[in-house]
């Protein structure tokens, strides 16, 4: 197993590895590990300590510098990026980010308020707005922790006879709702209770200050938290040594290091080439001008073909994600006639460890292209595959928005830069923070998808469920393709 992507695949299940006096310490990002992962990092043990070792040598761990204290901060490119799709009320609902925990016993809903204030006061990001200066540039301004802007909204339907209906028709509405980036805040929070002695804990952030693996973070402080300001004492969470604007002054200042200036070289050379576009069968012509219309429609794969995939991946030393990559760009060529795909995917890009229990946008986008032979087998053509993905991997941390510069695309209103597709793999999905707080299983039983938004043409997720087996999602945009299509 290559030992890397052993690390990059731990890290995406919330267990963060560091190598302290030769020893390894392991932080549980959700206070969980399967007992398969578990064995997988016992078994491999000592090539992660050899191989974390060979880069502590190499390069001497260096801590993120804090700034100086100024009226405002540099954006980072992926902040950037957001902020200029986001420039209409459309496009900047679909970069809306809610999610949801159901809290079950008695709550004292007053409580929330000084929970929620406690962890916007934490974290500088989540009270930070944006704006353009005097000379047209991006700027972070972040309010003092004194700022009363934020709210926490409470409903009661207990009184209703459709009470689990109201707080699904809340969310839904709520989740369409923009932000104002400049103006603020950019999250919204409210406890929705429908029974005596059950609520929902509601919760929606604007993606420019928060990125998937934000979520559990978030989640985890909050619930922390009120278990101590229920018991009167203060909340005891690690302390934060750098906030998201020294992280962003420090990587637009990473950009011209040698590092980085080798990874841009791999992405150029992955894009020398003319760049292919996927042209899909619409059912009209598509837009002049990008729409973020989108449904979303849901399976489950069997155990068996659950357990097929997950099988094929561990015989090939490999992950699910290279599988159904592998997969999906053979259903694309089958659908479209295309060889030569681009199919996009995010990863937490959070290797530097001052970034544990960081919330913030960090996440970066990888556009990985693959050829398909038509003398190809699936298993020659999954090899190529894999070895893109780890390529990719290993030079993760240019940032996308550079890459599209560096390319001088012609840009295109109706598409995304460089790929319409993008695929998301993941084994925490409804798992992120389950305890007697947070049944997440029947969260999921009770809640109904809301989501009438799509960022893409196409937008998958794959999701191992607790029992072994596969959920499958399909976001798509209304406004190309028809549900029977």
């Amino acid at each position: 197993m290559e030992t890397i992507f052993f690390i990059k695949e731990l890290r995406e299940k919330g267990v963060a590895l560091k190598l302290i006096e030769n020893q390894l310490e392991i932080t549980l990002l959700d206070d969980h590990i399967d007992e398969e992962t578990l064995e997988l990092l016992k078994k491999h043990k000592q090539e992660v300590i050899a191989y974390l070792s060979s880069i502590s040598t190499k390069n001497k761990f260096k801590e993120i510098p804090k700034v100086e204290v100024s009226s405002s901060y540099a954006a980072s490119n992926a902040q950037l990026r957001i902020w200029l799709e986001s420039q209409s009320n459309q496009a900047s609902a679909a970069y809306n980010m809610p999610f949801e925990i159901l809290l079950k016993g008695n709550y004292q809903v007053s409580f929330f308020k000084e929970v929620l204030h406690h962890v916007i006061n934490r974290h500088e990001i989540l009270r930070t707005l944006f704006k353009l200066d005097e000379n047209q540039d991006l700027r972070q301004y972040v309010l003092p922790e004194s700022d009363k802007t934020f709210k926490i909204a409470f409903e009661d339907y207990r009184s209703s006879d459709h009470s689990l209906d109201n707080v699904n028709n809340y969310i839904k509405k709520d989740a369409a709702v923009p932000f104002h980036l400049e103006k603020g805040p950019l999250l919204r929070a409210a406890i929705l209770q429908y029974k005596d002695d059950e609520y929902i804990f509601y919760c929606n952030l604007h993606h420019i200050i928060c990125d998937a693996w934000s979520i559990p973070v978030i989640k985890r402080e909050i619930l922390t938290s009120y278990e101590a300001v229920s018991q009167n004492i203060k909340p005891a969470l690690p302390a934060l040594r750098i906030q998201y604007k020294d992280y962003s002054a420090w990587y637009l200042e990473q950009l011209n290091s040698e590092s980085l200036q080798k990874q841009k070289a791999y992405w150029i050379e992955k894009f020398s080439s003319e760049i292919p576009v996927l042209e899909f069968p619409l059912k009209q012509t598509r837009p002049v001008v990008k729409t973020y219309n989108g449904q979303t429609l849901k399976t489950n794969f069997s155990s068996h073909t659950s357990a097929l995939l997950k099988e094929y991946a561990d015989q090939n030393n490999a992950s699910l994600f290279m599988v159904m990559l592998g997969t999906l760009h053979i259903m694309l060529s089958r659908y479209t006639g295309a060889e030569d795909i681009i199919i996009g995917c995010p990863v937490a890009a959070r290797e530097h460890a001052d970034l544990q229990n960081q919330i913030g946008f960090y996440t970066n986008t990888l556009a990985i292209r693959n050829v398909l032979e038509h003398s190809d087998s699936f298993d020659a053509f999954f090899l190529r595959v894999k070895q893109s993905v780890l390529d990719s991997y290993a030079n993760q941390q240019y940032p996308f928005e550079e890459l599209v510069k560096d390319l001088n695309l012609k840009k295109d209103p109706s598409r995304n830069p460089l790929f319409d597709v993008m695929l998301v793999v993941s084994s925490k999905e409804g798992k992120q923070y389950v305890n007697t707080f947070n049944n997440s299983e029947d969260l999921q039983s009770i809640t109904k998808d809301k989501n009438t938004t799509s960022k893409f043409d196409l937008l998958f997720y794959a999701d191992e469920a607790a029992n072994n087996s596969i959920s499958f999602k399909a976001e798509y945009n209304t406004d190309l393709f028809e549900r029977n299509l």
